[in-house]
């Protein structure tokens, strides 16, 4: 799917969808943030480290791009099993060690995207049987609903669950 979406463009939908996370989970105590079957089995901390795992991958990205080497994808069922790779890597972490990776990967991606170029971000490779720009391939890591609104996509299953307590 074609995101379409230039460099601001997306780092304005991500700073609202961050925005958005951050004040469906404000006020919470740290017990709060540990419960399980927030979104899914998923506890909010969880959630955190979910949401954290997608930027790096777009981070990764940006960064294998100058590689000659396809960039990797997760993809299909695939996406399931990173997913799950993920929370398994950050489980037994505490809440400050989630926060902290989540807060320093906010900023490394920021910085990335804003470091690129527009030829940079508009350039195009082979990825399977498709071309994509590294545009789209970003805005996809960083999708939920939409280009960049996956910590919104979230934010909204977590203010649901937040009514429903």
């Amino acid at each position: 799917m074609e995101r379409d979406m230039d460099r601001q463009q997306l780092l304005a939908a991500v700073a609202a969808s961050w925005q958005a996370l951050d004040g469906a989970i404000e006020g919470l105590d740290e017990r709060a943030l540990a419960e399980p079957n927030v979104v899914g089995p998923w506890s909010i901390v969880e959630v955190l480290g979910h949401v954290t795992a997608w930027e790096q991958q777009a981070l990764r990205h940006i960064e294998q791009w100058p590689d000659v080497e396809p960039p990797t994808m997760v993809s299909g069922s695939t996406v399931d099993e990173y997913n799950a790779a993920e929370a398994e890597r950050r489980r037994g972490w505490s809440l400050a060690e989630v926060r902290s990776e989540h807060h320093a990967t906010r900023q490394r991606l920021r910085a990335a995207i804003e470091a690129l170029s527009d030829a940079d971000w508009n350039s195009t490779r082979a990825v399977g049987d498709r071309t994509r720009s590294l545009g789209d391939i970003v805005a996809g890591d960083l999708g939920g609903d939409g280009p960049g609104d996956h910590a919104a996509e979230h934010a909204r299953q977590i203010l649901a669950w937040r009514s429903a307590r």
